[in-house]
């Protein structure tokens, strides 16, 4: 058996959101839910998130029989979180690699955690988790099964090739997301997890840009 701790982050994630009170019984029709913290929904078109926007309001998988569901901006809360958009499991390690073998780095730029995510079911996740061995990191593992996320994201690949050869359908290309306080503040698609745009190491980078750059607004 898999077993992966999972810590519940702050009792006011509605207050980190913007909001005192959501709607839970309401939804979109592609995961996103109503209520005065919705986000944009219905599109897919590309770059759909970018920076100054609220992390969509989608549910996210772990485990299974039954599995764990978690609205993802109440999992974040107050907390900085990398979210890395894979085309599947088990597929590549390209992007997941870099985060792994810089997560102390990562951790000492004030991230809190690293959530990888991928549109397959809860169970797959966390047996992808445990092979790759994320023990010790602030890497976990998070299932996007129905594509809300990706869909949110307008990163929907399309990908005819993928289709053929193996066999991967409606998956989402790679992406990288850097939230503060589930405020997104910085976004980006590749068309390739080989494209280091999406990797631990431009991550650092942008996080250090925005860190300069809000000190010297502060000053």
């Amino acid at each position: 058996a898999v077993a992966i701790l999972l810590t519940w982050p702050a009792a006011d994630a509605f207050n980190a959101y913007g909001c005192s009170s959501i709607d839970k019984s309401s939804h979109s029709t592609n995961g996103g839910r109503s209520g005065g913290c919705s986000s944009t929904t219905g599109t897919t078109a590309l770059h759909a998130i970018k920076a100054g926007d609220k992390l969509p309001w989608v549910d996210v998988h772990w485990g299974f029989n039954p599995p764990t569901i978690l609205a993802l901006p109440e999992y974040v809360a107050r907390r900085n979180v990398i979210i890395v958009g894979v085309p599947g499991a088990f597929t590549s390690n390209a992007q997941v690699s870099t985060y792994l073998a810089n997560s102390n780095q990562l951790k000492q730029l004030g991230v809190d955690e690293v959530i990888v995510t991928a549109v397959n079911d809860g169970a797959v996740m966390g047996v992808w988790q445990h092979k790759v061995n994320t023990a010790g990191t602030i890497v976990t593992f998070f299932a996007d099964p129905h594509g809300h996320l990706r869909d949110e994201c307008g990163t929907a690949a399309n990908n005819v090739d993928w289709e053929r050869r193996l066999g991967l359908i409606g998956r989402s290309k790679p992406f990288v997301m850097y939230v503060e306080g589930c405020i997104v503040k910085y976004f980006a698609v590749a068309d390739s997890d080989e494209d280091g745009t999406t990797h631990a190491e431009a991550m650092m980078g942008i996080i250090e840009r925005i860190r300069s750059e809000e000190m010297q607004f502060a000053q």
